[in-house]
């Protein structure tokens, strides 16, 4: 009986500990003007519901936190770089790579192609003044080139069509500076995923070297290819 209780004690703390963090890390969201998704092509992906956002939010500051570290870590911040976080949903990925340019003059660029993921960005980071945004199609806007030293993507191609993917990547080639690097990790699951023959082959077919490519298991479970470009 006294086991008994003590896991219940335990149990009640654990939820306890996750009800406070979800509410500390989500409840702005409420706060936030943004649009309930309907049936359009996009199926409520790009412009996500207010669930949505509190759910991709708590999971990715808290059990996923460790694959956004590891893979920031790959881009070796010195900390004076422009970066652009491409694809950069809730920010996850940002809210790391803000923090290491705070100090070094660096500068980060938020781009999402959805208005309701700029918005909880634009809040979140707020404080700062070394980040700024950009919402919209890459493939149509017009942007200065040779801007960026790296440019990292975290599980956004395998979202897009992949008809598109090749003039993306394209735009992004454009706006990297020579001898910026570009980071990419993406899962390869049949699923939802995307092969790693086609990553490596959209990257060859502009022009950047190929510094590392792996494929590996991203905590344990999800399959991913993790790899690193650099623009000649």
């Amino acid at each position: 009986m006294k086991i008994f209780i003590g896991i219940l004690v335990v149990l009640l703390m654990f939820a306890t500990i996750a009800i406070i963090s979800y509410l500390r890390l989500t409840s702005f969201v409420n706060d936030i003007d943004i649009a309930e998704p309907d049936d359009g092509e996009d199926g409520g992906i790009t412009q996500p519901s207010k669930g949505e956002i509190k759910s991709y939010l708590f999971f990715a500051e808290t059990i996923m936190k460790p694959a956004y570290k590891s893979i920031v870590n790959q881009c070796h911040l010195k900390g004076d770089e422009k970066v652009m976080d491409f694809g950069s949903g809730a920010g996850p990925s940002s809210n790391l790579i803000a923090k290491e340019l705070e100090n070094g003059g660096g500068e980060l660029t938020c781009f999402d192609i959805s208005e309701s993921w700029i918005k909880v960005v634009k809040h979140r980071f707020q404080e700062y003044d070394h980040v700024n945004y950009l919402l919209g199609d890459i493939t149509t806007m017009e942007l200065e080139e040779n801007v960026y030293d790296v440019i990292l993507i975290h599980f956004v191609l395998h979202d897009i069509d992949e008809d598109i993917r090749p003039a993306i990547i394209k735009k992004l080639v454009y706006v990297l500076k020579p001898g910026g690097r570009l980071i990419i990790r993406e899962p390869t699951s049949k699923s939802h995923g995307m092969p790693a023959e086609e990553v490596q082959n959209i990257m060859q077919s502009n022009d950047l070297e190929e510094r590392s490519f792996i494929a590996r298991k991203m905590m344990f479970i999800i399959s991913v290819i993790e790899g690193v470009y650099y623009k000649k």
